[in-house]
C-alpha cells in the first residue's frame, strides 16, 4: 500500500476537523435538493430504502432488538465498512490512478459514489462531501487520513440514528 506517508500531529489536528466540516458542507448543500431527487427522478425507489429507519415505527421492535441492531450498525457501518472501503478505494485504487493527474481523486470519488448503487439519489452528495477528503489523501499520500475522516463521518451518522431511536424507545 503506497499511501502510508507519515503525517505530523499538527497536520492531523487541522486536517481531520477541516475535512469533516467540508464533508458536512457538501452533504448539507445536497440536502437542499435531495427531497426533490427522491420524489422525482428516483420516485420509483421504495420508501423503505430511502428511509431505512422509519422513526414512527420504532416501537414495532423490542429494545433488545434495537440494541443488537445499533451495536451491529456501529461496528459494521462505523468501523469495518469505512476501513474496508478506504483500503480498496484509497489504498489500492487511488495510487493506480496517478496517471490521471489532478483528475484522479475526482474520478476515484465518483467511482466510490457509484459503488453505493443502492442510494443513487446520493451520488452527487458523496461527490460534494468527500472530494476534499480524497484530494487530501492524494496530497498527503496517507490512507489513514481517509480512514479517520470516513469513520468519523459514519460514526456521527450512527450516533444521530442511535439518539433518534433511543429517544423513542
Amino acid at each position: 500500500m503506497p499511501y502510508r506517508h507519515r503525517l505530523r500531529a499538527r497536520d492531523w489536528l487541522w486536517l481531520v476537523p477541516v475535512l469533516i466540516v467540508a464533508a458536512f458542507a457538501g452533504f448539507g448543500v445536497h440536502r437542499l435538493i435531495e427531497p426533490w431527487l427522491i420524489a422525482h427522478p428516483f420516485g420509483w425507489v421504495p420508501e423503505w430504502l430511502t428511509t431505512p429507519v422509519p422513526l414512527d415505527h420504532i416501537d414495532d421492535y423490542s429494545a433488545g432488538h434495537w440494541l443488537v441492531t445499533i451495536c451491529a450498525y456501529f461496528l459494521l457501518n462505523g468501523v469495518i465498512g469505512p476501513v474496508v472501503e478506504e483500503l480498496y478505494f484509497r489504498g489500492f485504487l487511488l495510487p493506480r490512478m496517478e496517471h490521471l493527474g489532478r483528475w484522479g481523486p475526482l474520478v476515484n470519488t465518483t467511482l466510490f459514489s457509484l459503488y453505493h448503487w443502492w442510494s443513487p439519489w446520493q451520488i452527487l452528495a458523496r461527490i460534494l462531501g468527500l472530494t476534499p477528503t480524497i484530494y487530501a489523501v492524494h496530497w498527503k499520500k496517507n490512507i489513514y487520513l481517509g480512514m479517520a475522516v470516513h469513520c468519523a463521518l459514519n460514526l456521527l451518522g450512527v450516533a444521530i440514528v442511535t439518539n433518534l431511536v433511543l429517544a423513542r424507545l
